[in-house]
C-alpha cells in the first residue's frame, strides 16, 4: 500500500501543475480577448478610412460635374446614385 506521505507529495504535485494549468488557460483568454478587440478596432478603422474615401471622391465628383456646367442639384442626385443613396 501507498502511505499518507506519499499521497501527499502526489497531492501537492497535482496542486503545482493545476495551478500552472489554470495561469496557463488565463493567459490564452487574455491573449484571446486582445487579438479580438484588435480585429474588431481593425474593421472599425477599415470602415472610417472607406468612409472617408467615398467622401472625398464624391466631393471630387461633385466639383467636377459643376465645372462642366451642371447645376450643383444635378451633380449632387448623380453623386448619390452612384453611392447608392
Amino acid at each position: 500500500m501507498i502511505d499518507k506521505k506519499l499521497y501527499e507529495a502526489i497531492n501537492e504535485n497535482n496542486k503545482k501543475e493545476h495551478a500552472k494549468y489554470v495561469k496557463n488557460q488565463k493567459r490564452k483568454n487574455i491573449i484571446g480577448t486582445i487579438s479580438i478587440i484588435i480585429g474588431i478596432l481593425a474593421c472599425v478603422s477599415l470602415v472610417l478610412v472607406l468612409g472617408g474615401v467615398i467622401h472625398q471622391e464624391t466631393q471630387k465628383a461633385v466639383k467636377k460635374c459643376v465645372k462642366m456646367g451642371y447645376t450643383i442639384d444635378k451633380c449632387v442626385r448623380d453623386a448619390r446614385w452612384w453611392v447608392g443613396f
